[in-house]
Parts: C-alpha cells; structure tokens; sequence
C-alpha cells in the first residue's frame, strides 16, 4: 500500500509455484533491502563512471582548449553520458570561456592552469 504520511506497512512476502500465487507472513526487511542484493552497487559505478569522464577530459583537453560541442561529441562516442560529463567538468573544475567576437560565440572547455582558483559554474 502506498502511504506517505503514516507509518510504513511491514512487507510481506509471497510465493508463486505450480498452485499460483500465495501470500506469505510478515517479513523484517523492506523492499529496497531485498532487491539490494540483485541490483550492482550504484555508488559504485557512478564512482568508476565519473573516473573514467575526468580521466577523459584530462587526455582530451590535454593539448589545450577545444569547443564544447567537439569534446561532447567524442565524449558521446566514448559512451560517456551528458550527465556524467557534466558533473567530471565541475568536479575538475574545466574552465568554459565564450568565443567572443564572433557570431556562433562557441564555448571552449579548457582544464584550469596549476593552482588557477576554481570559480562558480559558468557557461557551456
């Protein structure tokens, strides 16, 4: 039953066999807990996913400063997802600067010179 302001309902457990489906008694762990065990740890991939992302934009930008639409399209072909680049971008701190003078006004990703302070998010 789904509730969100009173107590939590104990879980229950059941049985389905060659006699059909069949209610079981009161069981102590919740649902999350009990499909725990058949799902990968999550932290655990996302942890190994941002890695390789920063890994990625550290070889990527490497040689110096590149658009950002050309580093999210290698960035897709690695399998590396939007999200995922994103939060490699903050966590190394890339640096997005707009081509000014010019009409697109492309964004360019460059990774921070040494000791370069990070600053607020800015840009694409």
């Amino acid at each position: 039953m789904k509730n969100s302001i009173g107590s939590k309902s104990p879980s229950v457990s059941f049985c389905i066999d060659e006699n059909g489906f069949r209610w079981g008694g009161h069981v102590a762990a919740n649902a999350d807990e009990l499909l725990a065990s058949n799902r990968p740890d999550n932290r655990q991939r996302e942890k190994v996913q941002l890695e390789a992302a920063e890994q990625f934009l550290r070889e990527t930008l490497s040689s110096g400063p590149m658009t950002s639409n050309s580093v999210k399209a290698k960035a897709e072909t690695a399998g590396i997802s939007n999200r995922t680049l994103w939060r490699a971008k903050d966590t190394l701190h890339i640096k997005a600067t707009k081509n000014r003078g010019s009409l697109d006004g492309e964004w360019w990703w460059r990774l921070p010179a040494a000791g370069e302070a990070p600053r607020a998010h800015a840009g694409e």
